[in-house]
């Protein structure tokens, strides 16, 4: 099982999300809360910050976190799991996985993950998580495309509720409290990646849903084969704004919005 220490866990996997958060200031900073995801199949890691071993045995579709870190900048260096891994990453005979220095900004809420990109390779995506309270008796689920598979189609009881969404891309709606059944389908009208059903949504939680792994490309003529793709969940309580109270007629409420944000790239250093 995985082990923890102290300090800076979640930079384990590369973190940078200064980028992204140029314009999020306090006149008071505190620290990050950034939680790390491992989305590659089959690879269990030891994970080094500033040449101390942090984390051992990480396991795939483990979740480390989310954790209260000090902005700063720290070394990394990801290696396979090995048994009774050195203390220090000098000590290793094995060369590195990844090597990054890192920039953890403050007053982030963060998630970081190990999965592969659309070309089969190993690299790290860095999402910010909108935490904002869900309007009265919904819940918020965010869809991330962290997987080495084509375009696809999220189906929500078998309807697609959000089409065409490529790697490297999230999307989100609210929902009416309650039970789902979800698909990831391969687009347009390819087979089922991803079956997931029975999915209860609670009002006031942020359920963020992961699409990790590797489809097998097609024989020739024949469909996309499943491979490891496979999903890791990630939910937040957030809470819900008051419902307001008006003598008016009953309104029909709009349809779920559903919003795409791109996965900025880090700009990794070292």
């Amino acid at each position: 099982m995985s082990r923890i220490r102290s300090f800076g866990i979640a930079a384990a996997l590369g973190l940078s999300l200064t980028p992204i958060l140029a314009t999020a200031t306090s006149a008071a900073p505190g620290p990050a809360s950034v939680s790390v995801l491992h989305g590659i199949p089959g690879v269990p890691v030891d994970v080094y910050v500033n040449d101390a071993l942090t984390l051992t045995n990480f396991l795939p579709k483990d979740t480390a976190g989310p954790l209260a870190l000090p902005a700063g900048t720290y070394s990394i260096q990801v290696f396979s799991h090995i048994a009774a891994p050195p203390a220090t990453a000098a000590a290793r005979v094995d060369a590195a996985v990844i090597t990054k220095s890192v920039d953890v900004p403050a007053d982030v809420n963060a998630s970081v993950i190990a999965n592969f990109d659309n070309t089969g390779t190993p690299v790290l995506s860095v999402f910010v998580n909108n935490n904002a309270p869900t309007a009265a008796g919904k819940a918020r689920v965010t869809v991330r495309h962290t997987a080495d598979a084509p375009t696809v189609d999220i189906q929500v009881n078998g309807a697609d509720a959000i089409p065409d969404l490529v790697y490297g891309e999230e999307a989100s709606a609210e929902l009416a409290a309650g039970t789902y059944d979800f698909a990831v389908q391969v687009s347009p009208d390819g087979p089922i990646a991803i079956d997931i059903p029975g999915v209860t949504l609670v009002a006031g939680q942020h359920l963020v849903v992961y699409a990790i792994g590797q489809a097998s490309p097609p024989v020739t003529g024949g469909p996309m084969a499943i491979g490891t793709l496979d999903v890791i969940t990630q939910p937040f309580t957030v809470g819900q704004v008051a419902p307001v109270t008006t003598l008016g007629p009953t309104t029909i409420a709009p349809a779920p919005t559903t919003t795409r944000v791109p996965v900025v790239n880090p700009a990794f250093t070292g």
